[in-house]
C-alpha cells in the first residue's frame, strides 16, 4: 500500500517536472502560529547573535528577544521549556549578516549559530555541519534537502524574504529524515498589523579598493495587508553582485571550489501568502515562493595554478569564459495549511506542500578520473510532494499528547552534459560545448511515511518530562541504469523501517536558571546518488551500501534567563554505528562507526544602560572507525569544524543611532600531521580572525544601516579553501577583503 501511495505522489509531482534554469507572528509551516513577545533574556539563545554575537545594532530588546519557538516540538513553546539547544534569529539579524556576507544565508548562519561551521563564501554549504552532522533545512516547514545532497539547501531563498530563522542544534526525529545534525527552519514574512503596509528596501555594497568592479546592490518591495479575517503578503526582490576581491585586490574566482560562487551573480525571487480566518479558532492559508539565481560570468578559474604544490598559491581567474548554460539554481515551492485550535480536545493542523528544484553546476574536467573519463556539467532535477497532519490533546494532571503522521515522495536525478574536449583544450580551458547528454545519477524515487506520538507531562511546577516515538518507513526505487563509465547496474526496490525514540526533561531552578537533559535518535539515508554513480561493474542496487544511518544523541544543558545577563552552556555526544561521509570527488562514500562530542557556551550582558556585550564558544571533536576494528581516528575537517569563538560589544550612542563591533575567530585544526599525503578534508587548517562593524540609525522616515565586513582588510583563507576541495590550488581561493554595505528601509 505504501508503494502505491508513493507512486501516486510521484505521478502528481511529475506534472511539475523542471525544465531548465532560465538566463510578526511565526509559523512552522503546518499552521501552528507562535506568538512573539519580549523575553527576559539576552540574544544568544532567543535571538541568537553571531554564535552569541548580538542582533544588528539599533534593535531594541523588545525587537531582539523572542520567547516562543515553533520547530522545537512541532507546536508553539517557550524556549526555556524545550529540552534542546535552540537559536532564534530575527529578521534584522539575518538581513544585516547577509549584507556583510555577499547575500549568503549560509555564511550568515555560520556566524550566528553556535555549533555550526563557518560558511565557505560560496553558494555551497558543504562542510557546514551542526555538531558534526548534516542538517535538515525547511522553508515554512517545506523540506529543501534532496536525496542527492548538493549542499545548496541554504541557497534556495532570498535573505530579504526571511522573517526569522529557528535552529534546533542537535539530532532530532521530530521532522523525520535528514535531521542528524538538527533543523534550520526558515520562516517567511507575514503581515502583523491591520491595514495596508508597504516596505521598500534598497542596498548597495562594494570593495573600497576595487570600487567600480565590485559594486553590488539589491532592491526589495513588499505589500502586506490585513482586514477583518483576510490577510496577504506579497514580496519581491532583485539582487546583483559583480566581482568579489580579496584583501590583496585580486578578483576571486567566481567558482572557488567547483560548487558555485557568489560573484557575478543575479538572483530574483518572489513570495506571496494569502490567509483567511474561517472562525475565531480556524485559519486557512495558501503560500508560494519562487527563487532563481544565475551566475553569468566571463571569468573562470585558471588551471595553471595547479602546477604548483597544493596550498602554495591562491586560485586565480582567467577572462574569456564561453559557457552556454551558466550555473544557477531555481526553487519553486507552494503549500496550503489549515489550523483549528479547538478540535479533538486541543488543536489540529495540517499542511500539504510541493517543491520543484533545479540546480546546475560549473563543468568539471574529469578525464583523468577513473569514474568520470569526460568533461561534464551536471545538474540536479528534483520534485517533492508531501503532507503533514498533527493534533494535540490535553488531559488532566498536566498531560499533553501530540500525535500525527508525515508523508512525502521525492523524485531526483542528476544528468550531465558531455563537453567537447578539443574545444576545451584549444581554448585553454575556457570554451565549453555540449556534445551530448548522459545519466550520471539515475532517477531515484524515495517515499516516506512516518506516524508519531509524543507525551509531555508537567510533573510539578518546576519539572517537565516528555517522550515520544516516530516510526520511519522509507522506500527507495531505482530502475536499471548504466553509469557514466559504462557499468550496467541492476535496479531494485528497497524498504527500510525504524522506530525512533526521543525523551527529555527540563527543570526550573532558582536564580532564573533552567537545566535540561535529552536523548534523541535521528535517521537519514546516505547520499544515495553518490553511491549509485560510483557503482562497480556487476553491482545491483540491493548490493550497494544504501542503509540509512541511525544517530543516537545525548545532551545536557543549563540556561539562565535574565534581563541583564543571559547565558547558556551545553555538552553533547552523538554516535552512529554506520555513519556516512563523503570520501572526496572521486572516492566512494565512507560508511563507518562514528562518534562526535563537544561543548557550546554563550553569554550576553547589558550594562550601564546603553552598553551590551557577549561572547560564544563552540568546540567539538569527532572520530570514526574506518576499518570497523575498534580503532578510531579523527573525522575530517569538513565534518568537524575548527573551534569557533565569537564576541561583540555595542552601544546605543543616541536614541536613534546604534553601533556594534563584532568578530569571529576560527581556530586551528590539524589531526592528520602524521600523514605525508593527507586525504579529503584532512589538511591542516590555520586560525584566522575577522572583524565586522554594524551601525543603524533612524534617518528621516526610514532606517539607515551601514556595515563593514573584514574591517581590517586581512587576507584570509576560509576553512574550505584551506582544505582544498579539489585537491589542487584551483580551490585554494582567498576570502573577501574589506567590503562596505549601505542600506535603507522605508515602511509606509
Amino acid at each position: 500500500m505504501l508503494r502505491h501511495a508513493v507512486t501516486l505522489l510521484f505521478g502528481i509531482c511529475a506534472l511539475g517536472a523542471p525544465a531548465r534554469v532560465l538566463g510578526q507572528t511565526a509559523d512552522n509551516g503546518t499552521g501552528a502560529r507562535a506568538e512573539q513577545r519580549p523575553a527576559q533574556q539576552g540574544p544568544s539563545e532567543s535571538a541568537a547573535a553571531p554564535a552569541a554575537t548580538s542582533a544588528p545594532s539599533g534593535t531594541t530588546p523588545e525587537e531582539q528577544l523572542i520567547e516562543v519557538v515553533v520547530t522545537a516540538a512541532r507546536r508553539p513553546e517557550r524556549i526555556d521549556a524545550v529540552p534542546a539547544s535552540v537559536s532564534v534569529i530575527s529578521k534584522e539579524q539575518v538581513q544585516a549578516e547577509a549584507a556583510l556576507s555577499n547575500g549568503s544565508l549560509g555564511d550568515a548562519l555560520g556566524k550566528l549559530v553556535p555549533g555550526m561551521g563557518l560558511g565557505s563564501e560560496t553558494q555551497s554549504s558543504f562542510g557546514q555541519t551542526i555538531r558534526g552532522r548534516r542538517v535538515l533545512v525547511l522553508i515554512d516547514g517545506i523540506p529543501q534537502n534532496t536525496i542527492r545532497n548538493v549542499s545548496r539547501d541554504l541557497q534556495t531563498i532570498s535573505p530579504l524574504a526571511v522573517e526569522r530563522i529557528e535552529v534546533i542544534r542537535g539530532t532530532t526525529p521530530l521532522y523525520g529524515e535528514g535531521a542528524a545534525g538538527g533543523i534550520v527552519n526558515i520562516i517567511t514574512r507575514r503581515p502583523t498589523t491591520e491595514g495596508l503596509q508597504l516596505t521598500t528596501d534598497v542596498a548597495a555594497s562594494a570593495a573600497p579598493l576595487n570600487l567600480a568592479d565590485s559594486l553590488a546592490g539589491s532592491i526589495a518591495q513588499s505589500v502586506a495587508g490585513k482586514h477583518d479575517r483576510l490577510y496577504f503578503d506579497v514580496h519581491a526582490s532583485l539582487e546583483k553582485t559583480t566581482g568579489l576581491f580579496d584583501a590583496e585586490g585580486d578578483r576571486i574566482p567566481p567558482d572557488p571550489h567547483g560548487q558555485g560562487g557568489l560573484g557575478d551573480f543575479l538572483a530574483w525571487s518572489g513570495m506571496w501568502r494569502l490567509g483567511v480566518e474561517l472562525s475565531p479558532a480556524e485559519r486557512l492559508e495558501l503560500s508560494a515562493g519562487y527563487y532563481q539565481n544565475v551566475q553569468d560570468t566571463e571569468f573562470a578559474s585558471d588551471p595553471s595554478v595547479d602546477a604548483a604544490p597544493p596550498g602554495t598559491v591562491k586560485a586565480r581567474v582567467l577572462r574569456g569564459l564561453d559557457l552556454e548554460d551558466p550555473q544557477g539554481t531555481r526553487n519553486v515551492h507552494a503549500s496550503a495549511s489549515y489550523r483549528n485550535v479547538r478540535a479533538l480536545g486541543g488543536e489540529v493542523s495540517a499542511q500539504v506542500y510541493f517543491r520543484n528544484y533545479l540546480s546546475r553546476f560549473f563543468p568539471f574536467d574529469g578525464r583523468e578520473a577513473a569514474n568520470y573519463r569526460h568533461i561534464v556539467q551536471s545538474q540536479i532535477e528534483s520534485q517533492r510532494l508531501g503532507g503533514r497532519f498533527q493534533a494535540s490533546t490535553s488531559f488532566p494532571h498536566r498531560l499533553t499528547a501530540l500525535y500525527g503522521i508525515d508523508v512525502s515522495g521525492e523524485r531526483t536525478a542528476q544528468p550531465v552534459a558531455i563537453m567537447d574536449p578539443q574545444a576545451f583544450d584549444a581554448s585553454g580551458a575556457l570554451v565549453f560545448r555540449a556534445t551530448g547528454y548522459r545519466t550520471w545519477v539515475p532517477r531515484m524515487e524515495v517515499g516516506n511515511l512516518a506516524p508519531f506520538v509524543q507525551l509531555q507531562w508537567g510533573v510539578t511546577p518546576w519539572l517537565a518530562l516528555r517522550a515520544g516515538v516516530r516510526e520511519e518507513l522509507v522506500t527507495l526505487n531505482v530502475d536499471d541504469y548504466t553509469t557514466l563509465i559504462g557499468n550496467d547496474i541492476q535496479g531494485g526496490h528497497l524498504f527500510f523501517q525504524r522506530p525512533l525514540l526521543h525523551a527529555g526533561a527540563v527543570a526550573t531552578l532558582p536564580a532564573q536558571l533552567s537545566a535540561f537533559v535529552s536523548f534523541a535518535q535521528g535517521y537519514s539515508l546516505p547520499d544515495v546518488g553518490l553511491i549509485l554513480r560510483n557503482a562497480p561493474t556487476g553491482a545491483t542496487v540491493e548490493s550497494l551500501e544504501t542503509e540509512p544511518q541511525l544517530v543516537n544523541a545525548v545532551e545536557i544543558g543549563l540556561r539562565r534567563e535574565g534581563r541583564d545577563v543571559t547565558g547558556t552552556v551545553a555538552a553533547f555526544y552523538n554516535t552512529s554505528s554506520l555513519g556516512t561521509s563523503s570520501g572526496g570527488l572521486n572516492a566512494p562514500v565512507v560508511r563507518a562507526p562514528e562518534r562526535v562530542y563537544g561543548v557550546e557556551a554563550t553569554v550576553d550582558a547589558r550594562f550601564l544602560e546603553s552598553f551590551r556585550a557577549g561572547a560564544g564558544v563552540s568546540f567539538l571533536e569527532g572520530e570514526l572507525d574506518r576499518e570497523d576494528d575498534g580503532k578510531y581516528t579523527a573525522l575530517n575537517t569538513y565534518r568537524i569544524p575548527p573551534p569557533k569563538i565569537t564576541a561583540y560589544i555595542g552601544k546605543q550612542i543616541l536614541e536613534a543611532w546604534d553601533v556594534q563591533l563584532q568578530g569571529v575567530y576560527s581556530g586551528a585544526r590539524d589531526r592528520f600531521s602524521w600523514n605525508p599525503e593527507p586525504g579529503f578534508g584532512e589538511r591542516a587548517v590555520e586560525p584566522f580572525l575577522l572583524l565586522e562593524l554594524l551601525s543603524t540609525a533612524e534617518l528621516g522616515p526610514g532606517r539607515l544601516r551601514v556595515g563593514v565586513s573584514n574591517l581590517l582588510n586581512r587576507q584570509v583563507m576560509p576553512v574550505t579553501s584551506q582544505l582544498l576541495y579539489s585537491g589542487s590550488n584551483s580551490s585554494h581561493a582567498a576570502g573577501s577583503g574589506m567590503r562596505v554595505s549601505v542600506g535603507y528601509a522605508l515602511t509606509y
